[in-house]
């Protein structure tokens, strides 16, 4: 089951600090999660995924994450919006695609219904990210 990798890898990641693990734990959850339909663990995986590359360094990475994030945005997938924003935000931070995360936050932040995400998606999307 695709969701319970990830709450192995969120275990790992957030409980006991092991990084490597947790990434590797996350690709078997998108990978799985690709082959069952399951949008929602996808989605969020690719999210913590993505963070995580960012936080280690491997930019490269991190981009290829952005890409898939941002094909599941276009094609309407389901899945939670406000998962994905800690991850804009950092690379909003490091000013890596800064146009992309605009205009995927300005789309996000019209759908999310949580309100405190919907404020931060919000900043992202105007370039007001550091009020």
């Amino acid at each position: 089951m695709p969701y319970s990798k990830l709450q192995t890898s969120l275990l790992l990641l957030y409980g006991l600090r092991q990084h490597e693990k947790a990434a590797a734990k996350l690709r078997q959850a998108i990978a799985q999660g690709q082959q069952e339909g399951d949008d929602r663990t996808v989605y969020t995986s690719l999210s913590l995924l993505g963070l995580g590359s960012l936080n280690s360094g491997r930019i490269d990475d991190a981009l290829s994450v952005l890409e898939e994030i941002e094909g599941m945005i276009t094609n309407r997938r389901s899945f939670v919006v406000g998962d994905e924003t800690n991850f804009l935000e950092a690379l909003e931070a490091q000013k890596l695609e800064v146009d992309r995360v605009r205009k995927l936050s300005s789309i996000l932040a019209q759908v999310c219904r949580d309100p405190a995400f919907k404020i931060r998606l919000s900043r992202l999307a105007s370039g007001s990210s550091r009020a």
